[in-house]
């Protein structure tokens, strides 16, 4: 049983990880497009990086 549900947050923190880390280009693209949106888009960016997939991939590490 314990092991299922480290199985699945590992799958879980893995596709928030990645899956935020590809929207980067997207989110870059579309910004450079429409450079008055840039800083909002980079500062959009920082804040996933910071908050989101950071805390994906130590939780990925530690669960392994």
């Amino acid at each position: 049983m314990i092991y299922l549900l480290l199985k699945s947050i590992h799958i879980f923190s893995v596709i928030l990880a990645l899956g935020s880390n590809l929207t980067y280009g997207f989110l870059t693209y579309r910004a450079e497009r429409e450079p008055i949106h840039l800083l909002f888009t980079l500062n959009t960016i920082r804040w996933i990086d910071t908050y989101i997939a950071n805390r994906s991939y130590i939780i990925t590490l530690i669960t392994g």
